[in-house]
């Protein structure tokens, strides 16, 4: 399983309270031994979510 296959899981789990990266990191660790490290998972990750986040459009003097 690649990293970006754990992202929608990791994206839900960081809404709980206590949740960081580096609890889901050390959680992907477990299963991944090899896999990346902290600064490329942070990377891979804040690119992933620029893709899935929807931006909110207001029209100018609408909000």
């Amino acid at each position: 399983m690649t990293l970006e296959k754990y992202f929608p899981y990791f994206d839900k789990e960081l809404l709980k309270t206590g949740v960081t990266r580096q609890l889901l990191l050390e959680e992907y660790y477990i299963k991944h031994p090899d896999g990346f490290k902290l600064s490329q998972f942070k990377y891979w990750y804040n690119e992933w979510t620029k893709e899935v986040s929807p931006m909110m459009l207001h029209p100018q003097g609408g909000r």
